[in-house]
Protein backbone atom coordinates (compact mmCIF):
# COMPACT_ATOMS: atom_id res chain seq x y z
CA UNK A 1 0.00 0.00 0.00
CA UNK A 2 2.68 2.51 0.99
CA UNK A 3 4.72 1.68 -2.07
CA UNK A 4 1.76 2.46 -4.31
CA UNK A 5 1.02 5.68 -2.39
CA UNK A 6 4.68 6.73 -2.74
CA UNK A 7 4.63 5.93 -6.46
CA UNK A 8 1.48 7.97 -7.05
CA UNK A 9 2.83 10.87 -4.96
CA UNK A 10 6.11 10.90 -6.84
CA UNK A 11 4.22 10.90 -10.13
CA UNK A 12 2.18 13.92 -8.90
CA UNK A 13 5.19 15.87 -7.66
CA UNK A 14 6.50 17.08 -11.07
CA UNK A 15 3.00 18.18 -11.99
CA UNK A 16 2.52 20.09 -8.74
CA UNK A 17 6.02 21.62 -8.94
CA UNK A 18 5.49 22.73 -12.51
CA UNK A 19 2.07 24.20 -11.76
CA UNK A 20 3.34 26.27 -8.83
CA UNK A 21 6.49 27.32 -10.66
CA UNK A 22 4.35 28.62 -13.51
CA UNK A 23 2.16 30.40 -10.94
CA UNK A 24 5.21 32.05 -9.34
CA UNK A 25 6.47 33.40 -12.65
CA UNK A 26 2.97 34.35 -13.71
CA UNK A 27 2.50 36.54 -10.62
CA UNK A 28 6.04 37.92 -10.89
CA UNK A 29 5.34 39.01 -14.47
CA UNK A 30 1.86 40.45 -13.93
CA UNK A 31 1.74 41.41 -10.26
CA UNK A 32 -1.88 40.49 -9.48
CA UNK A 33 -4.00 42.60 -7.22
CA UNK A 34 -5.73 40.95 -4.30
CA UNK A 35 -8.67 39.45 -6.26
CA UNK A 36 -6.50 38.27 -9.11
CA UNK A 37 -4.09 36.73 -6.65
CA UNK A 38 -6.93 34.86 -4.94
CA UNK A 39 -8.06 33.47 -8.32
CA UNK A 40 -4.52 32.39 -9.19
CA UNK A 41 -4.09 30.63 -5.86
CA UNK A 42 -7.45 28.91 -6.37
CA UNK A 43 -6.37 27.60 -9.79
CA UNK A 44 -3.05 26.35 -8.42
CA UNK A 45 -4.75 24.57 -5.54
CA UNK A 46 -7.25 22.94 -7.90
CA UNK A 47 -4.52 21.61 -10.19
CA UNK A 48 -2.58 20.42 -7.17
CA UNK A 49 -5.63 18.57 -5.87
CA UNK A 50 -6.20 16.87 -9.22
CA UNK A 51 -2.60 15.71 -9.28
CA UNK A 52 -2.60 14.23 -5.79
CA UNK A 53 -6.11 12.71 -5.84
CA UNK A 54 -4.90 9.23 -7.04
CA UNK A 55 -2.48 9.01 -4.13
CA UNK A 56 -5.14 10.14 -1.69
CA UNK A 57 -7.64 7.66 -3.06
CA UNK A 58 -5.14 4.82 -2.76
CA UNK A 59 -4.32 5.93 0.78
CA UNK A 60 -7.96 6.09 1.69
CA UNK A 61 -8.62 2.60 0.24
CA UNK A 62 -6.11 1.25 2.73
CA UNK A 63 -4.51 -2.16 2.77
CA UNK A 64 -5.51 -4.75 0.15
CA UNK A 65 -7.74 -7.73 1.04
CA UNK A 66 -6.44 -11.33 1.37
CA UNK A 67 -7.50 -12.45 -2.09
CA UNK A 68 -6.11 -9.29 -3.76
CA UNK A 69 -2.87 -9.68 -1.87
CA UNK A 70 -2.65 -13.35 -2.97
CA UNK A 71 -3.26 -12.45 -6.63
CA UNK A 72 -0.62 -9.65 -6.54
CA UNK A 73 1.86 -11.97 -4.83
CA UNK A 74 1.35 -14.76 -7.41
CA UNK A 75 1.66 -12.22 -10.21
CA UNK A 76 4.84 -10.62 -8.85
CA UNK A 77 6.47 -13.99 -7.95
CA UNK A 78 5.39 -15.81 -11.16
CA UNK A 79 3.29 -18.53 -9.49
CA UNK A 80 1.19 -19.89 -12.32
CA UNK A 81 -0.88 -22.64 -10.59
CA UNK A 82 -2.74 -20.30 -8.20
CA UNK A 83 -1.60 -22.22 -5.17
CA UNK A 84 -1.98 -19.19 -2.88
CA UNK A 85 -5.41 -18.29 -4.17
CA UNK A 86 -6.63 -21.94 -4.02
CA UNK A 87 -5.35 -22.39 -0.49
CA UNK A 88 -7.06 -19.13 0.51
CA UNK A 89 -10.32 -20.17 -1.09
CA UNK A 90 -10.37 -23.63 0.53
CA UNK A 91 -9.44 -22.23 3.95
CA UNK A 92 -12.11 -19.61 3.95
CA UNK A 93 -15.26 -21.33 2.70
CA UNK A 94 -17.49 -24.32 3.36
CA UNK A 95 -15.68 -27.45 2.06
CA UNK A 96 -18.64 -29.86 2.20
CA UNK A 97 -18.38 -32.25 -0.68
CA UNK A 98 -14.62 -31.61 -0.99
CA UNK A 99 -12.11 -34.26 -0.05
CA UNK A 100 -10.61 -33.42 3.31
CA UNK A 101 -7.27 -34.87 2.28
CA UNK A 102 -7.23 -32.71 -0.84
CA UNK A 103 -8.23 -29.64 1.13
CA UNK A 104 -5.49 -30.16 3.68
CA UNK A 105 -2.94 -30.77 0.94
CA UNK A 106 -3.81 -27.54 -0.89
CA UNK A 107 -3.75 -25.45 2.30
CA UNK A 108 -0.44 -26.97 3.36
CA UNK A 109 1.14 -26.16 0.00
CA UNK A 110 -0.19 -22.58 0.15
CA UNK A 111 1.12 -22.03 3.66
CA UNK A 112 4.48 -23.40 2.61
CA UNK A 113 4.72 -20.91 -0.27
CA UNK A 114 3.44 -18.04 1.91
CA UNK A 115 6.07 -18.74 4.52
CA UNK A 116 8.81 -18.53 1.95
CA UNK A 117 7.63 -15.24 0.35
CA UNK A 118 9.79 -12.07 0.94
CA UNK A 119 7.30 -9.16 1.35
CA UNK A 120 9.79 -6.63 -0.06
CA UNK A 121 10.03 -8.70 -3.22
CA UNK A 122 6.35 -8.16 -3.92
CA UNK A 123 6.90 -4.35 -4.37
CA UNK A 124 7.14 -3.15 -7.99
CA UNK A 125 10.49 -1.40 -7.68
CA UNK A 126 10.76 -0.68 -11.37
CA UNK A 127 7.69 1.55 -11.32
CA UNK A 128 8.80 3.17 -8.07
CA UNK A 129 12.22 3.91 -9.51
CA UNK A 130 10.60 5.23 -12.65
CA UNK A 131 8.57 7.72 -10.58
CA UNK A 132 11.57 8.88 -8.57
CA UNK A 133 13.43 10.32 -11.57
CA UNK A 134 10.94 13.00 -12.66
CA UNK A 135 10.23 13.89 -9.04
CA UNK A 136 13.95 14.41 -8.37
CA UNK A 137 14.30 16.41 -11.56
CA UNK A 138 11.45 18.67 -10.48
CA UNK A 139 13.07 19.22 -7.08
CA UNK A 140 16.39 20.06 -8.70
CA UNK A 141 14.70 22.55 -11.04
CA UNK A 142 13.05 24.28 -8.06
CA UNK A 143 16.33 24.52 -6.16
CA UNK A 144 18.23 25.87 -9.18
CA UNK A 145 15.55 28.45 -9.98
CA UNK A 146 15.41 29.56 -6.33
CA UNK A 147 19.17 30.03 -6.30
CA UNK A 148 19.18 31.93 -9.56
CA UNK A 149 16.20 34.16 -8.79
CA UNK A 150 15.87 34.44 -5.03
CA UNK A 151 14.20 37.86 -5.25
CA UNK A 152 11.32 36.43 -7.29
CA UNK A 153 10.57 33.67 -4.81
CA UNK A 154 11.11 35.97 -1.83
CA UNK A 155 8.48 38.35 -3.19
CA UNK A 156 5.94 35.93 -4.72
CA UNK A 157 5.85 32.92 -2.37
CA UNK A 158 4.54 34.95 0.63
CA UNK A 159 1.85 36.40 -1.66
CA UNK A 160 0.71 32.93 -2.75
CA UNK A 161 0.52 31.58 0.78
CA UNK A 162 -1.16 34.74 2.19
CA UNK A 163 -3.05 36.43 -0.65
CA UNK A 164 -4.96 38.69 1.77
CA UNK A 165 -1.83 40.00 3.50
CA UNK A 166 -1.24 42.61 0.78
CA UNK A 167 2.39 41.75 0.17
CA UNK A 168 3.89 43.86 -2.63
CA UNK A 169 4.31 42.26 -6.08
CA UNK A 170 7.75 41.40 -7.37
CA UNK A 171 9.79 44.25 -8.78
CA UNK A 172 13.40 44.54 -9.87
CA UNK A 173 13.65 47.82 -7.97
CA UNK A 174 15.29 47.69 -4.56
CA UNK A 175 14.00 50.03 -1.84
CA UNK A 176 16.23 51.42 0.90
CA UNK A 177 13.88 53.34 3.19
CA UNK A 178 14.86 55.19 6.35
CA UNK A 179 13.61 58.11 8.40
CA UNK A 180 15.52 61.04 9.82
CA UNK A 181 16.02 61.72 12.68
CA UNK A 182 16.08 58.52 14.68
CA UNK A 183 14.19 58.36 16.91
CA UNK A 184 11.28 60.59 15.93
CA UNK A 185 9.53 62.21 18.87
CA UNK A 186 5.89 63.23 19.06
CA UNK A 187 5.33 66.71 17.67
CA UNK A 188 8.71 66.94 15.95
CA UNK A 189 9.31 67.03 12.17
CA UNK A 190 10.65 64.02 10.29
CA UNK A 191 11.95 63.24 6.83
CA UNK A 192 11.35 59.90 5.08
CA UNK A 193 14.16 59.12 2.63
CA UNK A 194 14.18 56.38 0.02
CA UNK A 195 16.93 55.26 -2.32
CA UNK A 196 15.97 53.17 -5.36
CA UNK A 197 18.50 50.93 -7.05
CA UNK A 198 18.19 48.56 -9.98
CA UNK A 199 17.67 48.68 -13.73
CA UNK A 200 15.42 51.28 -15.38
CA UNK A 201 14.87 53.43 -12.34
CA UNK A 202 11.61 55.41 -12.20
CA UNK A 203 11.71 59.21 -12.29
CA UNK A 204 9.02 59.69 -9.67
CA UNK A 205 7.83 58.11 -6.45
CA UNK A 206 4.87 58.46 -4.13
CA UNK A 207 4.30 57.63 -0.51
CA UNK A 208 1.09 55.94 0.62
CA UNK A 209 0.17 55.84 4.30
CA UNK A 210 -1.86 52.88 5.54
CA UNK A 211 -4.11 53.64 8.50
CA UNK A 212 -6.01 50.60 9.82
CA UNK A 213 -5.80 48.86 6.40
CA UNK A 214 -7.10 52.00 4.69
CA UNK A 215 -4.75 53.50 2.14
CA UNK A 216 -4.53 57.26 1.97
CA UNK A 217 -4.16 59.23 -1.22
CA UNK A 218 -0.65 58.81 -2.70
CA UNK A 219 1.50 61.85 -1.95
CA UNK A 220 4.34 62.87 -4.27
CA UNK A 221 7.89 62.68 -2.99
CA UNK A 222 10.60 65.22 -3.79
CA UNK A 223 13.43 63.94 -5.90
CA UNK A 224 16.96 64.51 -4.64
CA UNK A 225 19.74 64.99 -7.13
CA UNK A 226 22.48 62.36 -7.08
CA UNK A 227 26.11 63.20 -8.00
CA UNK A 228 27.17 61.99 -11.40
CA UNK A 229 29.65 59.54 -9.92
CA UNK A 230 27.11 58.29 -7.36
CA UNK A 231 29.44 59.22 -4.50
CA UNK A 232 33.11 58.66 -3.90
CA UNK A 233 33.10 55.43 -5.96
CA UNK A 234 31.55 55.40 -9.40
CA UNK A 235 28.62 53.01 -9.50
CA UNK A 236 27.98 50.55 -12.26
CA UNK A 237 25.07 51.49 -14.58
CA UNK A 238 22.80 48.79 -13.16
CA UNK A 239 23.46 50.04 -9.62
CA UNK A 240 22.77 53.72 -10.15
CA UNK A 241 20.40 55.19 -7.59
CA UNK A 242 17.38 57.46 -7.54
CA UNK A 243 16.68 59.26 -4.29
CA UNK A 244 13.46 60.78 -3.02
CA UNK A 245 12.32 62.31 0.24
CA UNK A 246 9.08 63.29 1.94
CA UNK A 247 8.89 65.78 4.81
CA UNK A 248 6.40 65.48 7.65
CA UNK A 249 6.05 68.80 9.46
CA UNK A 250 4.72 67.36 12.70
CA UNK A 251 4.56 63.69 13.62
CA UNK A 252 1.71 62.78 15.98
CA UNK A 253 1.68 58.96 16.01
CA UNK A 254 3.32 55.94 14.43
CA UNK A 255 2.14 55.23 10.89
CA UNK A 256 2.71 52.50 8.32
CA UNK A 257 3.49 53.40 4.75
CA UNK A 258 4.89 52.06 1.50
CA UNK A 259 6.63 53.61 -1.49
CA UNK A 260 4.84 53.41 -4.81
CA UNK A 261 6.56 53.85 -8.19
CA UNK A 262 5.61 53.13 -11.82
CA UNK A 263 7.94 50.10 -11.61
CA UNK A 264 6.45 48.59 -8.45
CA UNK A 265 6.02 49.33 -4.78
CA UNK A 266 7.83 48.50 -1.60
CA UNK A 267 6.71 46.52 1.39
CA UNK A 268 5.23 48.12 4.48
CA UNK A 269 7.46 50.30 6.61
CA UNK A 270 6.68 51.95 9.93
CA UNK A 271 7.44 55.52 10.88
CA UNK A 272 7.92 54.70 14.55
CA UNK A 273 7.28 57.53 17.00
CA UNK A 274 8.91 57.73 20.41
CA UNK A 275 6.30 58.86 22.96
CA UNK A 276 8.88 59.93 25.53
CA UNK A 277 8.27 63.49 26.73
CA UNK A 278 10.55 66.31 25.62
CA UNK A 279 11.00 69.74 27.16
CA UNK A 280 10.06 72.10 24.35
CA UNK A 281 10.06 75.35 26.30
CA UNK A 282 10.84 76.60 29.79
CA UNK A 283 9.71 80.00 31.06
CA UNK A 284 10.79 81.47 34.37
CA UNK A 285 8.60 83.71 36.55
CA UNK A 286 10.31 85.61 39.39
CA UNK A 287 8.34 86.93 42.37
CA UNK A 288 10.83 89.14 44.19
CA UNK A 289 10.77 89.75 47.96
CA UNK A 290 8.18 92.31 49.03
CA UNK A 291 10.72 94.83 50.38
CA UNK A 292 12.17 95.35 46.89
CA UNK A 293 8.92 96.71 45.49
CA UNK A 294 9.92 95.21 42.13
CA UNK A 295 7.19 93.95 39.80
CA UNK A 296 7.11 90.27 38.89
CA UNK A 297 9.36 89.29 36.03
CA UNK A 298 8.87 86.54 33.44
CA UNK A 299 10.80 85.32 30.44
CA UNK A 300 12.47 82.37 28.77
CA UNK A 301 15.08 80.39 30.68
CA UNK A 302 18.49 81.85 29.93
CA UNK A 303 21.37 79.54 28.91
CA UNK A 304 23.28 81.12 31.81
CA UNK A 305 20.70 79.91 34.32
CA UNK A 306 18.61 81.84 36.85
CA UNK A 307 19.93 84.78 38.88
CA UNK A 308 17.81 86.40 41.59
CA UNK A 309 17.84 87.81 45.11
CA UNK A 310 17.65 85.52 48.10
CA UNK A 311 14.08 84.50 49.02
CA UNK A 312 12.81 85.11 45.51
CA UNK A 313 9.95 82.75 44.60
CA UNK A 314 10.79 81.08 41.27
CA UNK A 315 8.13 79.37 39.16
CA UNK A 316 9.11 77.22 36.19
CA UNK A 317 6.49 76.85 33.44
CA UNK A 318 7.21 73.95 31.07
CA UNK A 319 5.77 72.94 27.73
CA UNK A 320 6.21 69.36 26.53
CA UNK A 321 5.39 67.56 23.29
CA UNK A 322 3.08 64.99 24.94
CA UNK A 323 0.68 64.82 27.87
CA UNK A 324 2.57 64.64 31.15
CA UNK A 325 1.96 62.43 34.11
CA UNK A 326 4.36 64.27 36.38
CA UNK A 327 8.05 64.84 36.96
CA UNK A 328 10.35 66.27 39.57
CA UNK A 329 12.67 69.18 40.21
CA UNK A 330 15.86 68.42 42.12
CA UNK A 331 17.70 71.30 43.80
CA UNK A 332 21.43 70.65 44.17
CA UNK A 333 24.30 72.48 45.82
CA UNK A 334 27.50 73.41 44.04
CA UNK A 335 29.43 70.74 45.92
CA UNK A 336 30.83 68.17 43.51
CA UNK A 337 31.19 65.63 46.32
CA UNK A 338 27.53 65.57 47.28
CA UNK A 339 25.24 64.48 44.44
CA UNK A 340 22.23 64.05 46.72
CA UNK A 341 19.59 66.71 46.06
CA UNK A 342 18.84 69.00 48.97
CA UNK A 343 15.23 69.29 47.89
CA UNK A 344 12.96 67.36 45.51
CA UNK A 345 9.84 69.19 44.32
CA UNK A 346 7.12 67.44 42.27
CA UNK A 347 6.06 68.76 38.90
CA UNK A 348 2.32 69.44 38.60
CA UNK A 349 0.69 69.02 35.14
CA UNK A 350 -1.93 71.51 34.04
CA UNK A 351 -5.40 69.91 34.34
CA UNK A 352 -6.62 71.81 31.26
CA UNK A 353 -3.62 71.17 29.02
CA UNK A 354 -1.62 68.20 30.36
CA UNK A 355 1.25 69.07 28.04
CA UNK A 356 1.95 72.03 30.34
CA UNK A 357 3.30 71.79 33.87
CA UNK A 358 4.80 74.03 36.53
CA UNK A 359 6.64 73.97 39.83
CA UNK A 360 7.61 76.66 42.35
CA UNK A 361 10.51 76.93 44.78
CA UNK A 362 12.22 79.63 46.86
CA UNK A 363 15.79 80.58 46.04
CA UNK A 364 17.76 80.18 49.24
CA UNK A 365 21.26 79.12 48.18
CA UNK A 366 23.38 79.02 45.03
CA UNK A 367 23.64 75.75 43.15
CA UNK A 368 21.84 74.12 40.25
CA UNK A 369 18.63 72.34 39.43
CA UNK A 370 17.76 69.24 37.42
CA UNK A 371 14.35 68.80 35.86
CA UNK A 372 13.00 65.49 34.53
CA UNK A 373 9.60 64.58 33.05
CA UNK A 374 7.35 61.54 33.06
CA UNK A 375 4.78 61.05 30.31
CA UNK A 376 1.14 60.26 30.91
CA UNK A 377 1.84 56.71 29.70
CA UNK A 378 4.64 56.34 32.26
CA UNK A 379 7.51 56.75 29.79
CA UNK A 380 10.44 58.73 31.24
CA UNK A 381 11.79 61.82 29.55
CA UNK A 382 14.69 61.38 27.17
CA UNK A 383 16.73 64.26 28.55
CA UNK A 384 17.14 65.96 31.91
CA UNK A 385 17.22 69.75 31.93
CA UNK A 386 20.10 71.12 33.99
CA UNK A 387 20.71 74.78 34.80
CA UNK A 388 22.53 76.96 37.32
CA UNK A 389 21.04 78.91 40.22
CA UNK A 390 22.83 82.11 41.21
CA UNK A 391 22.02 84.14 44.30
CA UNK A 392 22.43 87.87 43.69
CA UNK A 393 23.31 89.70 46.94
CA UNK A 394 21.55 92.84 48.11
CA UNK A 395 24.46 95.20 47.43
CA UNK A 396 25.45 97.89 49.91
CA UNK A 397 24.38 101.43 49.04
CA UNK A 398 26.73 104.14 47.80
CA UNK A 399 27.01 107.81 48.74
CA UNK A 400 29.33 110.58 47.67
CA UNK A 401 29.74 114.27 48.54
CA UNK A 402 29.98 115.95 45.17
CA UNK A 403 30.61 119.50 46.42
CA UNK A 404 32.69 120.90 48.07
CA UNK A 405 36.06 119.13 48.27
CA UNK A 406 37.13 117.30 51.39
CA UNK A 407 38.97 120.31 52.79
CA UNK A 408 37.91 123.91 52.10
CA UNK A 409 38.43 127.34 53.62
CA UNK A 410 35.52 129.68 54.30
CA UNK A 411 35.30 133.11 55.99
CA UNK A 412 33.28 133.73 59.10
CA UNK A 413 29.56 134.01 58.67
CA UNK A 414 29.40 132.24 55.31
CA UNK A 415 26.95 129.53 54.31
CA UNK A 416 28.69 126.57 52.59
CA UNK A 417 26.53 124.57 50.08
CA UNK A 418 26.98 120.80 50.24
CA UNK A 419 25.68 118.45 47.50
CA UNK A 420 25.26 114.66 47.86
CA UNK A 421 24.47 111.73 45.51
CA UNK A 422 23.35 108.37 46.87
CA UNK A 423 22.27 105.12 45.25
CA UNK A 424 21.25 101.54 45.97
CA UNK A 425 20.34 98.50 43.87
CA UNK A 426 16.90 98.27 45.53
CA UNK A 427 15.97 101.42 47.46
CA UNK A 428 17.64 104.31 49.29
CA UNK A 429 15.83 104.44 52.62
CA UNK A 430 17.48 107.45 54.31
CA UNK A 431 20.32 109.95 53.89
CA UNK A 432 21.65 111.88 56.90
CA UNK A 433 24.30 114.56 57.38
CA UNK A 434 26.47 114.52 60.51
CA UNK A 435 28.30 117.77 61.38
CA UNK A 436 30.18 119.09 64.41
CA UNK A 437 32.40 121.99 65.43
CA UNK A 438 35.97 121.22 66.43
CA UNK A 439 35.94 118.21 68.76
CA UNK A 440 32.34 118.56 69.80
CA UNK A 441 29.97 115.62 69.12
CA UNK A 442 28.37 115.65 65.71
CA UNK A 443 24.69 116.37 65.20
CA UNK A 444 22.73 114.43 62.59
CA UNK A 445 20.23 115.90 60.18
CA UNK A 446 18.08 113.74 57.92
CA UNK A 447 18.04 115.14 54.41
CA UNK A 448 14.46 115.19 53.24
CA UNK A 449 14.77 117.85 50.57
CA UNK A 450 16.05 115.45 47.91
CA UNK A 451 15.59 114.88 44.20
CA UNK A 452 14.50 111.33 43.37
CA UNK A 453 13.67 110.37 46.92
CA UNK A 454 10.75 108.18 47.95
CA UNK A 455 9.71 104.54 47.89
CA UNK A 456 11.43 102.40 45.29
CA UNK A 457 14.01 105.00 44.24
CA UNK A 458 17.50 103.76 43.69
CA UNK A 459 19.27 107.09 43.17
CA UNK A 460 18.75 110.47 44.81
CA UNK A 461 20.36 113.91 44.85
CA UNK A 462 20.44 115.98 48.05
CA UNK A 463 21.39 119.60 48.66
CA UNK A 464 22.19 121.08 52.08
CA UNK A 465 23.78 124.27 53.43
CA UNK A 466 26.09 124.50 56.43
CA UNK A 467 25.53 127.89 58.11
CA UNK A 468 28.76 128.84 59.89
CA UNK A 469 27.04 131.74 61.64
CA UNK A 470 24.38 129.50 63.15
CA UNK A 471 26.97 126.98 64.30
CA UNK A 472 28.94 129.79 66.00
CA UNK A 473 32.07 129.05 64.01
CA UNK A 474 34.84 131.65 64.34
CA UNK A 475 38.27 132.08 62.85
CA UNK A 476 40.41 129.11 63.72
CA UNK A 477 37.50 126.70 64.15
CA UNK A 478 37.08 123.56 62.04
CA UNK A 479 33.70 122.22 61.02
CA UNK A 480 33.78 118.45 60.36
CA UNK A 481 30.95 116.66 58.56
CA UNK A 482 30.13 113.46 56.71
CA UNK A 483 27.06 111.90 55.04
CA UNK A 484 25.47 108.49 55.67
CA UNK A 485 23.09 106.40 53.54
CA UNK A 486 20.92 103.40 54.54
CA UNK A 487 19.05 100.90 52.37
CA UNK A 488 15.79 99.07 53.15
CA UNK A 489 17.10 95.53 53.60
CA UNK A 490 14.89 93.69 56.08
CA UNK A 491 16.50 92.30 59.20
CA UNK A 492 18.99 95.15 59.40
CA UNK A 493 19.69 97.87 56.87
CA UNK A 494 23.10 98.27 55.25
CA UNK A 495 24.81 101.58 56.04
CA UNK A 496 27.63 103.38 54.25
CA UNK A 497 29.39 106.61 55.31
CA UNK A 498 31.44 109.10 53.34
CA UNK A 499 34.92 110.17 54.43
CA UNK A 500 34.97 113.09 56.87
CA UNK A 501 35.06 116.50 55.17
CA UNK A 502 36.21 119.71 56.86
CA UNK A 503 35.64 123.46 56.62
CA UNK A 504 38.41 125.69 58.09
CA UNK A 505 36.97 129.01 59.24
CA UNK A 506 39.11 132.18 58.72
CA UNK A 507 38.53 135.93 58.76
CA UNK A 508 37.55 137.71 55.59
CA UNK A 509 40.97 139.41 55.29
CA UNK A 510 42.68 136.04 55.67
CA UNK A 511 40.37 134.58 53.04
CA UNK A 512 41.18 137.42 50.57
CA UNK A 513 44.90 137.12 51.19
CA UNK A 514 44.70 133.41 50.61
CA UNK A 515 42.78 134.04 47.42
CA UNK A 516 45.53 136.40 46.16
CA UNK A 517 48.21 133.87 46.98
CA UNK A 518 46.35 131.23 44.98
CA UNK A 519 45.92 133.63 42.03
CA UNK A 520 48.77 132.36 39.87
CA UNK A 521 50.65 133.62 36.82
CA UNK A 522 48.50 131.57 34.52
CA UNK A 523 45.41 133.40 35.70
CA UNK A 524 47.17 136.76 35.14
CA UNK A 525 48.13 135.73 31.61
CA UNK A 526 44.59 134.65 30.76
CA UNK A 527 43.25 137.90 32.26
CA UNK A 528 45.72 140.00 30.25
CA UNK A 529 44.68 138.24 27.06
CA UNK A 530 41.07 139.10 27.84
CA UNK A 531 41.97 142.78 28.42
CA UNK A 532 43.97 142.82 25.19
CA UNK A 533 40.99 141.54 23.19
CA UNK A 534 38.76 144.21 24.73
CA UNK A 535 41.33 146.97 23.94
CA UNK A 536 41.47 145.83 20.32
CA UNK A 537 37.72 146.00 20.03
CA UNK A 538 37.67 149.47 21.60
CA UNK A 539 40.34 150.67 19.15
CA UNK A 540 38.30 149.36 16.22
CA UNK A 541 35.24 151.13 17.59
CA UNK A 542 37.25 154.37 17.98
CA UNK A 543 38.53 154.20 14.38
CA UNK A 544 35.02 153.79 13.04
CA UNK A 545 33.82 156.78 15.08
CA UNK A 546 36.74 158.95 13.83
CA UNK A 547 36.00 158.10 10.20
CA UNK A 548 32.38 158.98 10.69
CA UNK A 549 33.26 162.30 12.37
CA UNK A 550 35.57 163.24 9.48
CA UNK A 551 32.82 162.57 6.96
CA UNK A 552 30.38 164.76 8.84
CA UNK A 553 32.96 167.59 9.12
CA UNK A 554 33.42 167.58 5.35
CA UNK A 555 29.70 167.97 4.79
CA UNK A 556 29.40 170.73 7.42
CA UNK A 557 32.29 172.70 5.81
CA UNK A 558 30.44 172.91 2.50
CA UNK A 559 27.78 175.16 4.14
CA UNK A 560 25.12 172.85 2.92
CA UNK A 561 22.18 172.06 5.15
CA UNK A 562 22.32 168.56 6.56
CA UNK A 563 19.42 166.28 5.70
CA UNK A 564 17.20 165.12 8.54
CA UNK A 565 18.70 161.61 8.46
CA UNK A 566 22.24 162.92 8.84
CA UNK A 567 21.21 165.11 11.74
CA UNK A 568 20.02 161.90 13.44
CA UNK A 569 23.41 160.38 12.69
CA UNK A 570 25.12 163.24 14.48
CA UNK A 571 22.95 162.67 17.54
CA UNK A 572 23.69 158.91 17.49
CA UNK A 573 27.39 159.60 17.02
CA UNK A 574 27.39 161.71 20.14
CA UNK A 575 25.84 158.92 22.16
CA UNK A 576 28.37 156.43 20.74
CA UNK A 577 31.24 158.70 21.85
CA UNK A 578 29.82 158.86 25.34
CA UNK A 579 29.51 155.00 25.43
CA UNK A 580 33.08 154.61 24.19
CA UNK A 581 34.33 156.92 26.92
CA UNK A 582 32.47 154.89 29.58
CA UNK A 583 33.90 151.56 28.34
CA UNK A 584 37.40 153.01 28.28
CA UNK A 585 37.10 154.25 31.84
CA UNK A 586 35.74 150.89 33.05
CA UNK A 587 38.53 148.95 31.36
CA UNK A 588 41.10 151.29 32.89
CA UNK A 589 39.71 150.68 36.35
CA UNK A 590 39.66 146.90 35.85
CA UNK A 591 43.25 146.84 34.67
CA UNK A 592 44.38 148.95 37.63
Amino acid sequence: MWAEVAELSLNALPVVAGVWLVGVFFDAAIGFHRIGLVVLVGVLLTLTAVAVIPALVRLRRGRAGPRESALVTEDRLGIADNRLVNALDLAGRDTTGTSAALRDEVITRGETIAGSVDPAGVIDRVALHRAVKPAGAAAIVWIVVCLLMPGVFHAVVPRLFAPFADYPPFTSIRFDVRNDPVPVFVGSPATIRVELTGPRLPDRAQIVFVDEDIRTTPLPMDRVSVPADGGSVRQAPQRRAARFLFRVDRVIESREFYIQTPRGRSGLYTLAVDTSPLINEVRVALDFPAYTGWPDSAGALSPLGISALTDTDITLHLASNVALGGGELRLMTNSSDDMTPRQVIPLIPDPIDPRMAQTTFKLEYPGRFELSLIGADGSPGVKTLKSDLRVVPDRVPKIDIVKPMRGVVAPEGWTVPVQFTAGDDIEVARVTLHQGLNENPTASTELTDTVGGGSGNTAIYADHRIDLETMGARSGDVVRYHAQVEDNRPGGSQTVKTPVHSIHVVTMSQYLELARMRYGAGDLLRESETYKDRLIKLDEQRDRLIDRIKSLRVQMGSDEALPGGQRDDVTALGKALDHYADQSDQLSREII
